[in-house]
């Protein structure tokens, strides 16, 4: 049977890994060197995972001087609302990663002495992001999928050792989307139901453990456009199946967001962390050339933000600039913004964002210097995502082969990367994002590796009805999608997840009135959104379809963050834990201790986050909220 075209074979237990990017990758990757069949489930080729656009590059404290510095830096950054034991095990391990890349053959900008070149992101306080120009998450992505694709062609061996002959080690499955998980009597994932794009088709899939690797629900925030796997998809059926969500209120919220030929935007914080200087004209209605403007006629809005050691973050930058009204080019009433690159030298810009600028529209001037570019804030990621166990070891980062290590609330069920709430907190550190994603696949794939071997009974020794009615009510899912409702003006999916994003945006992005225009815009959307018809009822390759589905993930997931955010802005003081929330009857049930099964272990936790390092000030711990029944 070729990759990516059928289904796997019940001869050999697996895990399944949903999602293809880098931590579905390097996830897979890991399992498998550690001896574990994997069947990768994902909805496009990984050349096309949204990890491709991540140009941020990945911090490493290559010093060994500047490993507590960079844990400062990440706890500062998310408002010290992750827990430090885990931050902790990501800052040691992130030399490590950077050398197996390099190894690997990702290709890391050097010096001229052959030593790695390393860059600043603002707000940290040193130099510590290593790059691959200016696609580092390309670059990164390409390399693991060579590395998964040779697993692809290693025989897979049973508990005994022997080989399977016709079985590989990973086993891949391309074209096909998340339906729904599957869980035993006794509420444990076994698998999931996957659709496949084609014809949208549901097939269950028998898996002793499984890891959701299925990214943020960028989509409740930008236009979906072409990147299908913003939905949240992964987040909104474990939520549904009764996972808990952690900080679902957190946003990253980035300062150079740029525009570009499509619906989508690029990213150049890297100007900032390179020196590159944020300005807005004084007189919010000029309209000249931006080289036209002169320094008397400027303001620079984020100098004296932050604490003099390493400027705002990017959250504090982009926050300042939406309190000015600085908007997308071509927002009514936007304000306009711009990064002033005159000073930095271009032969060292081209090497790491030339192709960057020249997809935004930069120009140069006659001495072939970048002109101000404009810019806008926007909210980049959402930080919040199924919230994710850790075990702390002696030495106060994590215990390396502990079942608990991402797991979710529901036994059986993994999570890493962007769907995944543990390292950043209530903020992102710029350079962290990658390194999570690669840093949580190692302990989730250990992880996985010690459940699997504390299974009592496989998934495949399990009764074929435990898969085949959940199988069936995905099927009726879509059936009841495709023949819903009377279409009319303004029932597009595509046209309400653009109102949606809008929406939520102004929602987050605003005070408490804005929160409750959000809450009524998004009732007002889902209520349309349940009586449309679609303008294509076919069941091949069915793109209006497939936003639908996607288009009720977002908003499942808008109404848990919108109340998150509320109940947020009711609270006194910064975040001092990651807020966890629990589907109750279609409502959101807020609570602060967890209990779950792991291993055949019952694990009970109170989400706290115990202090901040170094003497920093730490917040006054909230009440204790209600324990999950």
């Amino acid at each position: 049977m070729t990759a990516g075209t059928g289904t796997p074979s019940a001869r050999v237990g697996r895990a399944i890994v949903v999602g293809a990017g880098v931590a579905g990758l390097m996830t897979a990757h890991e399992l498998a060197a550690r001896g574990q069949p994997v069947l990768l489930l994902s909805l496009s080729p990984a050349a096309r995972a949204r990890s491709a656009a991540a140009r941020g590059g990945i911090n490493a404290a290559l010093d060994d001087a500047d490993t507590g510095q960079h844990l400062k830096d990440a706890l500062r950054a998310g408002a010290f609302a992750a827990p430090p034991a885990a931050v902790r095990a990501m800052v040691r391990a992130a030399p490590g990663l950077v050398a197996r890349l390099d190894r690997a053959g990702v290709p890391f900008l050097r010096t001229t002495t052959g030593s790695f070149a390393r860059f600043a992101h603002a707000g940290a306080r040193v130099a510590r992001t290593v790059l691959a120009g200016a696609d580092t998450g390309r670059q990164v992505l390409g390399v693991l999928d060579d590395q998964v694709r040779r697993w692809e062609g290693v025989e897979a061996r049973n508990e005994r050792g022997l080989r399977l002959v016709g079985e590989p080690m990973v086993r891949r499955l391309e074209h096909w989307d998340l339906a729904a998980l599957i869980q035993d009597d006794n509420g444990v994932v076994v698998g999931v139901v996957a659709r496949e794009r084609l014809t949208l088709r549901c097939k269950a899939l028998r898996g002793d453990a499984v890891c959701l690797a299925t990214g943020s629900a960028i989509g409740l925030f930008v236009p979906l456009g072409q990147v299908a796997s913003a939905s949240g998809a992964g987040v909104a059926l474990a939520w549904r199946a009764g996972a808990a969500v952690a900080s679902a209120e957190a946003v990253a919220c980035h300062p150079t967001a740029v525009l570009t030929h499509d619906d989508g935007f690029a990213l150049a914080e890297g100007l900032r962390g390179e020196g590159g200087r944020l300005w807005v004209p004084r007189d919010p209605d000029d309209a000249r050339p931006p080289a036209a403007i002169p320094e008397r006629e400027r303001d620079y809005p984020l100098e004296g933000l932050g604490d003099g050691q390493g400027g705002p973050s990017r959250s504090e930058a982009a926050r300042a600039l939406f309190s000015l009204g600085v908007d997308a080019p071509g927002t009514p009433g936007a304000r306009a913004a711009y990064v002033e690159l005159a000073a930095l030298d271009p032969r060292a810009l081209d090497a790491r964002l030339g192709r960057l600028l020249a997809a935004a529209g930069a120009e140069r001037d006659a001495s072939g210097r970048w002109l101000p570019l404009r810019i806008f804030p926007r909210i980049h990621a959402p930080l919040g995502g199924l919230w994710v166990d850790h075990e702390p070891a002696p030495d106060g980062a994590l215990r390396a082969d502990s079942p608990r290590n991402h797991a979710t609330s529901l036994p059986g069920l993994y999570a890493v990367g962007g769907c995944a709430a543990l390292y950043h907190g209530a903020g992102l550190l710029g350079g962290d994002d990658l390194l999570a994603c690669l840093f949580g696949a190692t302990r989730a794939a250990a992880a996985m590796t010690s459940y699997r071997a504390a299974l009592v009974r496989r998934a495949e020794e399990l009764p074929g009805s435990v898969f085949e009615r959940v199988e069936a009510a995905a099927d009726a899912e879509r059936a009841e999608r495709l023949g819903r409702g009377d279409a009319g003006e303004g029932a597009s999916p595509f046209a309400m997840q653009r109102e949606l994003a809008r929406a939520m945006t102004r929602a987050l992005t605003g005070d408490a009135e804005a929160i409750e225009q959000g809450q009524e815009a998004l009732g007002a959307i889902a209520a349309r959104a349940q009586a449309a018809a679609l303008a294509d009822r076919g069941t091949t390759l069915n793109q209006c379809a497939e936003q639908a589905l996607r288009l009720d993930h977002l908003l499942t997931l808008a109404a848990v963050v919108l109340a998150a955010r509320a109940r947020a802005r009711d609270a006194s003081g910064p975040p001092r834990r990651r807020s966890l929330a629990l589907a109750d009857g279609g409502e959101v049930l807020f609570v602060g201790r967890l209990a779950y099964d792991c291993a055949g272990t019952h694990v009970e936790v109170t989400d706290l986050v115990e202090g901040a390092p170094g003497g920093e000030p730490a917040a006054p711990a909230p009440a204790p909220q209600p324990e999950a029944r």
